[in-house]
Formats: C-alpha cells, structure tokens, sequence
C-alpha cells in the first residue's frame, strides 16, 4: 500500500513539475530543458516499476490464495522467469535511472558554467545545445541497459524478496558491479565535485561583490547571485538524493539481506522515493523561483548577464518579460 501511495505521489508530482516548467516563461531556456528531461525520466522509472511491481505482487498474491503448489511451479523466486516482459520492464526502467542521475551532472555543469563563463554561457548552453546533450546522454544510457536482453544478464523484479535485482549469473554479477553500481558511484562523485567547484565559485563572487565599490553594481550583483545561489541549492539537493539512493541500493541493503522487508524497503522503496522526491525538489524549487521573481521585479534574469541583457533560447540580447 505505501508502495503503491509513493508511486502515485512521485508520477503526480513529476507530471506537475513539468507542466509547471512548460508553463513558466523564465524557464524556456536550457536548464528548463534539461530539468524536464530528469522528471520525465523519473515519470517514465515510476510508472514502469510502479505498475510491473504491483501486477507481479498482486498475481503472487492471487495464486497463493488458490494454491501454494503453483507459486513453487511457476514461480520459484521469480515472476514468469521466461516472460520477456520482465526484461523490458527491466531494461527500461533501470536505463532511463542510468539517464536522469547523469542528466543531474549536466544540471550541475549547467549552474557551474553559468557562473564560471557567463559571457559564453549562451553558446555553451543554448536551447539547441541543451536538447542534443540530453537526446545523447539518454541514447547512451539506454545502450548501456540493451545488454539486460543478453540471456542471465536481466534485471527483474523477484518475489522472494520483492527487490528489483539482476539475475544470479556471472554476467549479472558483472553488470550489477560495473554498470550498476560504479557507473551511478562515478557520476554522483564527478557531480559532488562540480557541485563543491560551484559553490567555491559563488563564495568568490560573494566576496568581489562585497568589494564592489558602486551601490548600484552591488545591489545587481547581490541579486544575480542570490538567483545563482538558488539554482545551485536546487542542482544539489536533487543530486543528493541520488547519493542518499546510491548508498541505499548497495550499502544499507547489505545489513538487512536476512529481512524480506528490510531489502524491499532498502531497494524497490528507496528506488521510488529517490525519483518522487527528485520530482518534488524540483516542483517547490518553481514555486520559490516564481516567488522570488514576483518580489524582485519579472526583468530578473534567468540566464546570466551579459551587457545589461538576458541571453535567451536564441542567443539573441533581449528582456525578459
């Protein structure tokens, strides 16, 4: 039941958080593209797990109601082992977590450049450029997870502890160590990185801004960076979601291999509340963003400035209005 109440939240929350993302005007840029890639990967992880999980639980249930000599034929351990269903379910769900945690990374290079380059940041990050990077980086992360087809290399949900894990094979053990495990490890370290680099960039600025010796450059300055300093709060705390899951999935889920619910909790339910509290951050992170434009003028810039002017989609100097 909380499984299924979790699902339902994090679906709804990620569906509003990129309807709220089309609707705003300020975020038809590139971080507005690359933060809707992430909650449409988390929409599409969610539906995928949330509804195999259910059917597999919900059948499991039935037949063992009816006869428990038919959990042990059909069953043993794993839901419909020769059904091909289940690698796609599999495949599908576990390659778009693969794109929306590397996706992340781009959102923090994204609010790393931004600071770091504002005069480039507009051709480094333009509309066009942010769409192929995220096309690319799902295509790639999809390839990675096309390997769960090859025969005792899948990634399936099992009934017997009603955890999503790949099959005990030598190649399962392969990928559910290399791919699974030190490819997300990668990612949120070079992510933990680029965050700790911004944050160390912003400080600096904090302190030129400090020094500045005209009142009105301070106050522009003070206001580009509190705008700054919001958009780097959201990029870290949704990767540190990812860091909090990657830890569960592969270290709290060891102490707890002898409890059926103790690994479910660890993996199937820490894997849908990773994704639901992504959506979430994201979705209250628009609401104070709007906030915050409402009570320091619309002509706030959501990209950095260059000459007085906001860059937009199409490189062009304009103002927002």
């Amino acid at each position: 039941m909380y499984m299924m109440e979790s699902c339902s939240c994090g679906i709804l929350v990620n569906g509003i958080a990129i309807m709220m993302t089309k609707l705003s005007g300020a975020l038809h840029n590139a971080f507005g593209v690359i933060t809707m890639g992430y909650c449409l990967s988390n929409l599409v992880i969610l539906v995928v797990i949330g509804t195999w999980t259910i059917i597999v639980l919900t059948l499991c249930t039935l037949i063992d109601f009816v006869s428990k000599s038919l959990v042990t034929v059909y069953f043993s351990g794993n839901i419909w082992p020769d059904s091909p269903l289940q690698y796609v379910a599999g495949q599908v769900s576990n390659g778009m977590y693969y794109a929306s945690i590397t996706v992340h990374l781009l959102l923090a290079i994204n609010r790393l450049c931004a600071i770091c380059f504002p005069s480039k940041y507009a051709r480094l990050f333009s509309f066009e450029n942010a769409v192929t990077s995220l096309v690319f980086l799902m295509m790639v992360t999809f390839c990675i997870s096309f390997t769960y087809y090859i025969d005792g290399c899948g990634y399936i949900f099992t009934t017997d502890k009603f955890v999503w894990r790949f099959e005990d094979t030598q190649c399962g053990y392969i990928i559910s160590v290399y791919a699974d495990f030190y490819f997300p490890l990668g990612v949120v370290v070079l992510m933990t990185i680029v965050d700790i680099c911004t944050l160390f960039m912003l400080h600096s600025s904090a302190k030129r801004a400090n020094r500045a010796g005209i009142a009105t450059v301070s106050q522009h300055s003070s206001r580009t960076r509190n705008r700054e300093i919001l958009f780097f709060l959201q990029s870290c705390t949704c990767g540190s979601v990812y860091v909090l899951g990657v830890i569960s999935f592969h270290v709290l889920s060891t102490f707890v291999t002898s409890t059926k619910w103790g690994e479910f909790g660890c993996v199937t339910f820490a894997w849908i509340l990773v994704h639901s509290l992504d959506g979430e951050y994201f979705r209250l992170f628009v609401v104070l963003f709007t906030l915050y434009r409402r009570q320091h003028g619309k002509t706030l810039p959501v990209a950095p400035l260059i000459n007085g002017a906001v860059t937009p989609l199409n490189g062009q100097p304009a103002r927002v209005t």
